[in-house]
């Protein structure tokens, strides 16, 4: 299990660890207290200088599930990029489990929030 703080997700957030392709991983993201309305939590693919992903890996390919305390259409996902909209209230955590497609090599995205939102990452 690896645990990150909001202050570690904000701003331009951490490199991924290695996601294994075919292993189930959960995603539960905390929800600070005083969080007043909405924040988000993301992982995007790394783009290159000109901010584009053209021959990028499709790191966000997979498949999402169990979504707890997410509301419809909370959850965005592309080939490269998954997002989930966190609301206070009342849940503390909200969270999903996400199966890769293919093995997402540590480094090749960056996860990150806004609002403190903390994130527990398990295999």
């Amino acid at each position: 299990m690896a645990t990150y703080t909001g202050k570690q997700l904000s701003g331009e957030g951490i490199d991924n660890p290695t996601l294994t392709a075919g292993t189930q991983y959960t995603f539960v993201m905390s929800i600070p207290t005083d969080l007043s309305g909405s924040g988000y939590f993301t992982m995007e693919t790394i783009t290159d200088s000109v901010n584009e992903y053209d021959g990028k890996p499709k790191n966000a390919i997979g498949t999402y599930s169990d979504l707890v305390n997410i509301p419809a259409g909370a959850l965005i996902t592309s080939s490269y990029v998954s997002s989930v909209s966190c609301y206070r209230k009342p849940p503390t955590a909200v969270s999903y489990k996400f199966t890769p497609t293919v093995t997402v090599a540590a480094g090749t995205s960056k996860m990150r929030s806004t609002g403190g939102i903390g994130l527990e990452l398990t295999p």
